[in-house]
């Protein structure tokens, strides 16, 4: 009789043979079906997320804005329908998957029913609490193989870059994404198993580990396939579905009817399963991009703006970051300052110093001199917190333009917007610089009172239309741009620039698209060249 190891083995090895088996009509029929998903249900559900957002009458979802739609009871009902709408459509692609993979026959009428045959057995309230992770994490994670319907959902990739400063952080946010690789993971197990929900996942590292090259094998596929390139896309996809659908039931219908001890070392899944999380999440960082055709880049003006100095050369936001910065020659370096408890202004971005300096207190409750005299560290390189007028006066012996965003904490001490002026307007520091903040507020205080300065708003997160503000640019997070955007701030003479780009890929495609600068860290790629 076959041991388990070589019937796994037999299944895995017949994953991808199985792909040939599959008919051409059901290959028809799942594209239809994922085109109908992804590109009809898709912005359905956004549409309804739009609908929602004017119910609250708020013009853009933002992390600010979130818990202003929540406080409003007549935005529920379109919220919830699209949240139906983008479970539903992942549960009813996963059935499907399920019984293609399932199927000997695979006629396209028997899987119909058999997917909706699945989807009754699964009961709704169990399998939504499974379906979740599938709709909503496995977008983050850049595998969305089985969530057809929010496929575009992106972690913003600063969230990574903040994490990936030491390596510390960098190991919590491993850790974090570990986390949500094995959410997905687990419910896809379920699901396919269709029963012992509490042991299958357990029991799958233990004794299918196997199975989890096959998994990173179709997570390193779907990080390549392009997220918006039309029919290649839905195409690519769908066959990576029906694989990965096939080494899940093959392998499952390989194991034994009863768990047994198997020999395979705990040191061995663990292994295994860590190449899936550095395959599927190593995407993660990676902002969702319109494939670049291989054109020059229309925007072949676009400012190259280096993000908190050079960061390869120096901790972020110190004179020796900023030094690092000036042999590349960017158009600006951006700068973050913020106030200290004495009053006094200092370029960093963290209000807490645990994090680079092991300090665990916040700038707002330490003396100037405190802060300055703190050493941060960033890749291997030490240096000190410098003051705001510090930073300027060396950035101007450099020739360095800076863009100057205010980070506010909310301790501030007096007008910080008038106090960062006028200390820049005593040593000649405001010409030639531009000034930006998270906080719109403080972009019209200094649009009201400084009209002569250039000023824009940040902004982390958006959905929806671009806001209503008097500003002279907008710097937008690179994931939540979209052609539109573009669009809508060119047609208010609004410069528009995406912020962290650190892949040349996106970089790429953000410049076709049309934006007016790249914030980043990468001041060494191709794509930000004359001939990139």
């Amino acid at each position: 009789m076959p041991t388990r190891s070589a019937q796994q083995s037999r299944a895995l090895a017949q994953t991808f043979g199985g792909l040939l088996g599959v008919p051409l009509r059901c290959w028809l029929l799942l594209w239809a079906l994922y085109v109908l998903l992804a590109r009809a249900v898709g912005p359905a559900a956004g549409a309804l997320l739009d609908a929602a957002l004017a119910q609250a009458r708020i013009p853009a979802l933002t992390p600010e804005a979130l818990p202003a739609l929540l406080a409003v009871p007549e935005s529920w009902p379109a919220a919830a329908a699209a949240l139906l709408l983008a479970c539903g459509g992942a549960l009813l692609w996963t059935a499907t998957i399920l019984t293609v993979a399932a199927e000997p026959s695979r006629d396209p009428r028997r899987i119909a029913r058999g997917a909706l045959a699945t989807i009754r057995t699964w009961r709704w309230r169990r399998s939504l609490l499974f379906i979740l992770p599938i709709t909503f994490l496995s977008p983050i994670l850049r595998v969305p193989v089985f969530a057809p319907v929010t496929r575009d959902i992106a972690l913003p990739p600063f969230i990574g870059r903040e994490f990936l400063k030491t390596p510390h952080t960098g190991a919590l946010w491993v850790l974090g994404l570990t986390a949500v690789a094995l959410a997905v993971f687990a419910s896809l197990v379920i699901l396919a198993r269709g029963r012992d929900p509490l042991g299958g996942p357990r029991r799958w590292l233990r004794d299918h580990w196997r199975m989890t090259l096959v998994v990173a094998a179709i997570a390193l596929f779907a990080r390549v396939v392009p997220p918006d390139a039309g029919i290649l896309t839905d195409a690519l996809m769908v066959i990576a579905a029906v694989a990965a659908g096939l080494a899940l039931v093959g392998t499952l219908r390989a194991a034994p009817p009863s768990p047994q001890r198997h020999r395979t070392s705990p040191a061995v899944a663990a292994a295994s399963f860590t190449a899936v999380v550095a395959l599927s999440t190593g995407a993660s960082v990676v902002t969702p991009y319109v494939a670049a055709d291989g054109h020059e880049p229309e925007q072949e003006d676009a400012l190259v703006i280096a993000h908190r100095g050079f960061v390869s050369g120096g901790p972020e936001n110190t004179i020796l970051g900023l030094e690092a910065a000036a042999p590349h020659e960017p158009d600006f370096v951006e700068v973050d300052v913020m106030q200290t408890g004495d009053g006094g202004i200092v370029a960093s971005h963290d209000s807490n110093l645990a994090v680079l300096a092991g300090v665990p207190r916040n700038v707002y409750e330490m003396t100037t001199d405190e802060v300055t005299s703190t050493i941060i560290e960033m890749h291997g390189q030490r240096d000190a917190i410098p003051t705001m007028t510090d930073y300027v006066l060396r950035a101007k012996q450099l020739g360095l333009p800076l863009l100057i965003e205010l980070k506010l904490t909310g301790h501030e001490v007096g007008d910080f917007p008038t106090q960062v002026i006028e200390e820049l307007e005593e040593i000649d520091g405001l010409e030639g610089n531009m000034f930006h903040s998270l906080d719109p507020a403080t972009v019209r205080e200094l649009e009201r009172e400084h009209p002569e300065l250039d000023t824009g708003l940040t902004i982390a997160m958006l959905q929806g239309e671009l806001p209503d503000i008097d500003c002279d640019f907008l710097v937008i997070e690179q994931s939540s741009i979209t052609p539109e955007m573009v669009q809508a701030a060119h047609a208010r003479d609004m410069p528009l620039y995406a912020w962290t780009v650190n892949d040349e890929n996106a970089m790429r495609s953000l410049l076709d698209l049309g934006v007016d600068g790249i914030v980043t860290d990468n001041l060494e790629a191709s794509a930000l060249s004359p001939a990139g």
